[in-house]
């Protein structure tokens, strides 16, 4: 008899409606996968190291034997977790963070997969010519309709270290891609710098937040949405997270549209 927990859901594609069973993985074995077009291609052009397994490296190894734990876990804690997010999600935040290890959204803010709408890269930066997070607010604004967007910073951040030791140099072509990405930061932190010495390092994070909450309130994405959801459009936030306690600090500078005020709860 088969005691395994499955659940059906009728799924929108290019072609209509499709059946789509989410079973309990852990219910029977797993078959093996079948290796894919593009990774019989790779494997027969010789450019590189023969393919192996990941399970072949500890390290890798380790990852996956977690992540098996953990949803081995969440099917026994709570067997609709997956099936209930399977279909599509609804988080109400997108975060715009640092692509530091130790900044993970959903563990320092206690939340669950599927509440918080994300992207992070190095020093938690906002250009309108970055089409990557041009796309994700995109998405955030036009299909999840988020309320919030937050820019969150971190202490001892290593993008904006690699940004005030540009700082301290005079300005020369930069020659790498970490380099190229973080000389707006850098530019900042001349900005910031006196006559004396330059910002200190935590000055200049939390400078930057509030400098990428600017860019953002000026890219014509937000202004778009203002313009579509009139006073209940996207509210931006600056946050700085201390990795010395685990604490989130509210920079105070949050701002919405022409007209808006903060809802009460369960009127936003």
């Amino acid at each position: 008899m088969d005691n395994s927990i499955s659940s059906f859901y009728l799924v929108s594609t290019s072609i209509g409606l499709s059946k789509v069973t989410i079973q309990d993985p852990f219910a029977d074995p797993v078959p093996n996968p079948v290796p894919s077009l593009l990774s019989l291609s790779i494997r027969e052009s010789g450019i590189m190291s023969q393919q192996q397994s990941s399970l072949d490296y500890p390290e890798m190894k380790e990852l996956v034997d977690r992540n098996a734990a953990w949803s081995k876990e969440m099917w026994k804690k709570d067997p609709g977790f997956f099936p209930k997010h399977y279909p599509g999600q609804r988080p109400k935040v997108l975060w715009i963070g640092c692509s530091d290890a130790r900044v993970p959204e959903t563990t320092i803010m206690g939340c669950q997969p599927g509440d918080i709408f994300v992207h992070r890269n190095i020093a938690n930066t906002y250009s309108p010519q970055d089409d990557s997070l041009n796309a994700v607010m995109m998405i955030a604004l036009q299909n999840f309709k988020v309320k919030h967007i937050v820019v969150t910073g971190h202490t001892n951040c290593v993008g904006c270290n690699q940004a005030l030791n540009m700082s301290r140099l005079p300005p020369t072509p930069a020659t790498t891609p970490l380099q190229r990405y973080v000389q707006p930061v850098a530019a900042l932190a001349r900005v910031l710098a006196t006559e004396d010495c330059p910002p200190t390092l935590d000055l200049l994070v939390e400078e930057n937040v509030v400098q990428q909450v600017k860019n953002l309130l000026e890219s014509q994405i937000i202004k778009d949405d203002w313009k579509r959801r009139g006073t209940r459009g996207v509210v931006i936030h600056g946050w700085v997270y201390h990795l010395e306690d685990g604490t989130i600090r509210d920079l105070r500078i949050s701002q919405g549209p022409p007209g808006h005020t903060p809802a009460r709860t369960g009127d936003y």
